[in-house]
């Protein structure tokens, strides 16, 4: 009778225990997936900052050659009106 209860007891025991560690690896799973999710939104707010700086960059060259090129007009305005 002490050897049925001895196995009852540690079935209900390996129970226990099987269901607290499912319940460990689906949290952890939780979180992973959490970390998983907020890693991509990092990744994608890099990406957008890299694409904005080089946007800007990209404006404050062609800003650049505008005024090159209207310096240039009006030097060769200025040449033409000399020369003229």
């Amino acid at each position: 009778m002490q050897n049925i209860l001895y196995l009852q007891n540690n079935h209900k025991s390996a129970s226990s225990s099987i269901s607290s560690e499912l319940e460990a690896l689906s949290l952890l799973r939780q979180e992973q997936i959490a970390d998983d999710k907020h890693y991509k939104i990092m990744q994608l707010i890099i990406e957008e900052l890299i694409f904005k700086a080089k946007t800007e960059q990209e404006e404050r060259k062609i800003v650049m050659l505008e005024q090159e090129l209207t310096i240039k007009m009006e030097k060769l305005k200025a040449e033409t009106e000399r020369n003229g």
